[in-house]
């Protein structure tokens, strides 16, 4: 029978194969079994989002940290919009812009249309 350890070091690789696999930042459920989701969730190293999407974080991170939230935000926005809507979506053309002119600051509200 494996150890506690042993169980959270096949999550964990799990995980890291899902990141070599292009999700750097981003991990839908439906990607992964829902024992190693759990268990990186009970473990600090998984942080929800929303239902069915989650986010590397840091086990070691205070609670109310956003570290993670604004390193990842792009490329959930990327990942979660076009798992909903295809390539059937764009961003407005003013947020468009500032991705473009390399200004990837997290807006105060998202315009996607």
């Amino acid at each position: 029978m494996a150890t506690e350890s042993e169980k959270l070091a096949s999550s964990l690789e799990v995980l890291r194969k899902l990141q070599q696999d292009g999700h750097t930042f981003v991990v839908c459920a439906k990607d992964i079994s829902r024992t190693h989701l759990v268990r990186l969730v009970d473990n600090g190293f998984l942080e929800k989002v929303i239902n069915g999407w989650y986010i590397p974080s840091e086990p070691t991170a205070q609670r109310g940290d956003t570290t993670a939230w604004y390193i990842s935000y792009w490329t959930f926005v990327a990942q979660y919009l076009k798992d909903r809507l295809g390539n059937a979506w764009s961003l407005s053309p003013e947020q468009s812009l500032d991705i473009l002119t390399g200004n990837c600051c997290v807006p105060r509200q998202l315009i996607v249309q």
